[in-house]
């Protein structure tokens, strides 16, 4: 096997002091939320960049932030509560010194003194942004410090401030003027940020060609595409739209169609879209949506450049891989293919996008010209076919989630990898769960349903043990789940062990566990699940750890990894 020598492109880093929290917190969730992979749409198409928080629980500071990827960005939220504290203010001048990019963030206009030890940085002013729309700009001001930082690599020659800086090219027919409107005041917007913006025919110069200052310029943006009743038949929007995507341009559709059009330009599919609904009144609120997700999928289509390169580099994937940034289409044909004396040839024999895979009919046209078109989820050959992977997972406190510095939704957003990761390469999850809806245990379910589905196999790929009495809390419910998934799942309910038979009434009943008798009953039944499921693995794959509130001998991951050691798994 290649060796595979893989690093981040970027990670993240939020700094606050826990007196902070309050505020602070649901800010940085705001963000951290947007930047990576949600848990209501765990199938979405998204970024994960890694994500680290520096604060505690205590007042004392956390552990030293430790630079993991090429480009590591600190986001410093400086505070009363930080400034006063000698402690962080030590903290804060070590990180000074080390491999950081740090951005402070003033909570009020009071931190800008010679007392802070990051005052000859320039802050973002968080306190100056308007209560509305705070959260929205916030995210805009992170997500363009992470494009300047980290991922634009040929920034115009303007102001140094503005060097690289994200380029914005408003797209828009002029026979609709409340599009013009918008365009316009999205431009103001724009031009009172440190952003840059292409308009119209007044950022020309006089004398030069129209057409080759239009594609001057969008060779160096992010098209946002205003979509209103006359667009797609615009002649110039059209050319705008092909020539952005012929060109790997990040691209952002507001829909705003008062009426309707008599057919979408089929370039306009495929990127992300804003719905505006048509009103007289331009609200602020809806420019800085526009403006938020503009930037969102900016940095998402760099980010994925970067780190599927990356991916190529370490071997992950054949290197004569061709890179893109969203799934193909029939752009991207001319990339693909050249013909030469009436004859067909293919320059690229397979293509590697971001996650999530897209369905196998959308590759039809490519499957006739011999392309391949994966994700870094498929691209990976390893055959795990056969292979029993038992998974131990268990949630964490908030506080130790606080001490090693993550969100407290990464262990759900890493499980949900390690599965997806084993499922598609053939393993057969072996997992302990229990089915409640929206939970780990169905979306491993629906993983490998859709699995099956794009390999075109029927294989059952989850072995799920479930513990009595658990399987007799609700008849029905269980029933269904059983029905709904017996084409890609076995349930196996196993049976009490003997030595507690005398403690029970009948094996149909369900013990809630409650007092310390059924508490003995649950903690015996636990361990005789996790013997008989352990006993099928070939591999155990632990992941977490509650240390208080179990309901067995021991915490249960702890209990699984002693009897895997004792198995000798």
């Amino acid at each position: 096997m290649k060796q595979r020598k893989f690093e981040s492109p970027l990670s993240v880093y939020f700094i606050w002091h826990p007196a902070d929290r309050a505020f602070v917190g649901s800010l940085v969730d705001y963000c951290t939320n947007r930047f990576q992979r949600s848990l209501e749409s765990p199938f979405s198409r998204t970024m994960d960049i890694p994500i680290f928080y520096s604060t505690s629980t205590t007042n004392n500071p956390p552990r030293e932030v430790a630079p993991l990827s090429q480009h590591n960005i600190a986001f410093c939220f400086m505070s009363a509560n930080i400034m006063a504290d000698k402690l962080w203010v030590k903290y804060l001048e070590k990180l000074m010194s080390s491999r950081l990019h740090i951005v402070p963030v003033a909570l009020n206009e009071k931190v800008l003194t010679s007392a802070n030890p990051l005052e000859k940085i320039n802050h973002i002013r968080l306190y100056e942004y308007e209560t509305k729309i705070k959260y929205c700009r916030f995210m805009i001001t992170v997500a363009h410090e992470l494009y300047r930082f980290a991922l634009n690599s040929h920034g115009r020659l303007c102001s140094p401030a503005k060097r690289y800086s994200v380029e914005l090219f408003i797209s828009h027919s002029k026979n609709d003027k409340w599009v013009l409107n918008l365009a316009r005041k999205i431009k103001q917007v724009v031009d009172n940020s440190n952003m840059n913006n292409f308009f119209d025919a007044t950022d020309i110069a006089p004398a030069f060609s129209f057409g080759k200052e239009l594609e001057s310029h969008l060779l160096n943006s992010t098209l946002i595409s205003i979509q209103s009743d006359t667009y797609s038949s615009r002649y110039w929007c059209q050319k705008e739209i092909l020539f952005a995507k012929q060109n790997k341009r990040p691209i952002l559709c507001v829909n705003h169609l008062d009426n309707c059009e008599d057919r979408l330009f089929p370039y306009s599919a495929n990127v992300p879209s804003v719905h505006l609904t048509p009103q007289k009144i331009i609200i602020k609120n809806d420019i800085y949506r526009i403006l938020e997700a503009t930037i969102i999928e900016t940095v998402r289509f760099h980010y994925h450049t970067r780190i599927l390169n990356n991916y190529k580099k370490s071997n992950w994937f054949d290197k004569k891989a061709y890179i893109m940034s969203r799934p193909p289409e029939l752009a991207d044909l001319p990339k693909l293919i050249s013909e030469k004396k009436g004859k067909i040839r293919i320059e690229h024999n397979l293509i590697i996008y971001p996650e999530p895979p897209v369905y196998d009919q959308e590759h039809d046209f490519l499957n006739k010209l011999n392309i391949k078109a994966d994700t870094p989820l498929s691209a990976d050959h390893i055959d795990l076919s056969g292979k029993k992977i038992g998974l131990s997972i268990s949630d964490i406190s908030f506080e130790e989630s606080m001490k090693i510095g993550l969100p407290e939704n990464t262990l759900e957003l890493f499980s949900r990898s390690i599965a997806r990761h084993c499922l598609s390469r053939n393993a057969i999850i072996v997992y302990g769960g229990d089915l409640r809806p929206n939970g780990f245990t169905e979306f491993i379910f629906t993983e490998a349903i859709i699995l099956n589905d794009r390999q075109g196999k029927k294989a059952k790929r989850i072995r799920n043990f479930i513990a009595w009495p658990i399987f007799n809390s609700n008849t029905q419910e269980m029933k269904e789940w059983t029905m709904k998934y017996a084409g890609i799942a076995e349930m196996i309910d196993v049976q009490p062990p003997k030595s507690i038979n005398k403690y029970i009434a009948s094996h149909d009943q369900y013990l809630t566990p409650t007092n310390p008798e059924n508490c003995f009953v649950w903690s015996k039944c636990l361990t005789y699940m996790r013997e008989k499921m352990i006993s099928k693995c070939d591999f155990r794959i632990c992941i977490g750890g509650k240390i208080c509130g179990f309901k067995g001998k021991y915490p249960g991951l702890y209990e699984e990894s002693i009897i895997a050691i004792q198995k000798n798994k």
